[in-house]
């Protein structure tokens, strides 16, 4: 879900505020809009923390696939595989409300919460 819809969701959204700031700045060099520009930082810092992060949760959901005794394969998910996917979250989570609604496939976490 983080690979197929929410990074896509991220990046496109990326890409419409860098289009935005740079026809700003087409029309006027000092148009330029600090906020946008602090936004687009954040996200595309995000996005590639987000990246690192699946990979490393990719690799390490492998490792944990290799690994024979059920005991120590269940350690290894609560302890590595768990922690792996909280990173994630916590990542995901922190940039969520730059993004306006609509641009993510799915309700925001906020949505479902208060949702009545």
């Amino acid at each position: 879900m983080v690979l197929s819809e929410f990074l896509p969701s991220v990046g496109d959204y990326t890409d419409q505020l860098v289009a935005s700031v740079s026809a700003k700045k087409a029309l006027d060099a000092g148009l330029g809009s600090k906020a946008d520009l602090k936004v687009i930082k954040l996200l595309s810092e995000s996005y590639d923390k987000i990246f690192d992060l699946t990979e490393k949760l990719s690799a390490d959901t492998d490792k944990a696939e290799g690994i024979e005794d059920s005991l120590a394969q269940a350690k290894y998910y609560h302890e590595t595989i768990i922690s792996d996917m909280e990173e994630i979250r916590k990542e995901a989570d922190a940039i969520e409300g730059y993004l306006p609604d609509g641009v993510l496939p799915y309700p925001k976490y906020e949505d479902i919460l208060f949702y009545i």
